[in-house]
């Protein structure tokens, strides 16, 4: 099994911190095994090490031509069966994931992952999205064809729809709050750290990151016990801050 993870980067505070824990955590245990690259725009093309720059627009409006540029440079680098595409709000392990990439090659399956959809548009979400040799191709070939005017990864759900080919549920697990790091199944090989929607700080991310690490690797519970108490903290910190400033703001309209 041939495998590339393409983690999406930018040059962004957040995905410096989270890419700096990434490499020193789980793309570790792929070292060995499969190539994994961080990916950004850039003045042109070279890599390095885990680094890959492109020549093209690292804005978020770009992402999709960056990302089908990536493909590209797999496509035509590197020797593959499955392309994992993720980001630096996630952790991946390699063995279940693997082991995943395995019962689904047996199905024929092509395009996988936590499945949503918009305006009719069914798509594999952006943070972990995986594409067999056939899916790449078929997205290389019709690379004009892409809609910079939505979100990357429904654009690539329509590109996908376009060459007829449709996504496969896939398996997440999502932290939503300092409950789910107790509930993480041995056998997950997808781990969604973006937590900034559920009321805590993304700075918290890395924490995440390096607990999970542990989780797979080591014991568990002394460490389960800080990141929890942190998360709650954090939460109850930014609720607090989000009620100074709303009663400051109501202060200063009154005068």
């Amino acid at each position: 099994m041939n495998l590339v993870v393409l983690v999406l980067d930018s040059f962004t505070q957040n995905s410096i911190r989270n890419s700096k824990i990434q490499k020193s955590t789980w793309v570790k245990d792929f070292s060995n095994y499969s190539e994994v690259l961080f990916y950004k725009g850039g003045l042109e093309t070279i890599r390095s090490g885990h680094d890959l720059l492109l020549n093209c627009s690292d804005t978020y409006s770009d992402m999709g031509i960056k990302t089908l540029k990536a493909f590209e440079w797999v496509d035509s680098n590197l020797s593959y069966d499955y392309i994992f595409r993720t980001n630096t709000s996630s952790y991946v392990n390699y063995k279940n994931l693997i082991r995943y990439l395995k019962i689904i090659k047996k199905e024929g399956t092509d395009y996988c992952g936590y499945i949503g959809e918009y305006k009719g548009i069914k798509y594999v979400s952006g943070s972990g999205i995986i594409l067999s040799k056939n899916a790449i191709k078929s997205l290389i070939s019709s690379k004009s064809e892409i809609d910079t005017d939505i979100v990357e990864d429904v654009a690539i759900g329509k590109l996908m729809k376009i060459n007829e080919i449709s996504p496969v549920k896939g398996k997440r697990k999502d932290i939503e709050s300092h409950k789910d790091i107790r509930n993480i199944d041995s056998d997950e090989y997808h781990i969604r750290c973006r937590i900034d929607s559920f009321g805590y700080s993304r700075n918290l991310e890395k924490y995440l990151l390096n607990f999970i690490f542990i989780s797979f690797n080591r014991k568990r519970i002394f460490y389960e016990f800080i990141i929890s108490n942190l998360m709650k903290l954090n939460k109850s910190y930014l609720k607090i801050r989000r009620s100074i400033k709303s009663k400051i703001k109501s202060l200063i309209f009154r005068t």
